[in-house]
């Protein structure tokens, strides 16, 4: 059983490598490699394909703050200038 362990030791695991072949999802032309020492210092790019998303509220939260001061003013059945001159 050694033996075995051994001989396959000495093959440098080619039946069983590190990262398989099937494995290498993303063209060569396409990968981003990065060479770092250890007494340099590192400023990261960002990713030129990565853009900033802005933030859509879509759920209508700054409505609900007018309509409350505004529902109330015409439930009382004032007269039209009078309200416009409340709103206002």
């Amino acid at each position: 059983m050694i033996e075995v362990l051994f001989a396959v030791r000495e093959d440098q695991f080619e039946e069983n490598p590190a990262i398989p072949t099937s494995l290498d999802f993303v063209a060569e032309m396409n990968q981003l490699t990065y060479m770092l020492t250890l007494d340099s210092t590192c400023k990261p790019e960002p990713i030129s394909e990565e853009k900033q998303h802005t933030i859509v509220d879509e759920t209508e939260t700054t409505l609900l703050k007018p309509r409350q001061e505004v529902y109330p003013i015409l439930e009382k059945g004032i007269a039209p200038e009078k309200c416009g001159y409340i709103l206002l």
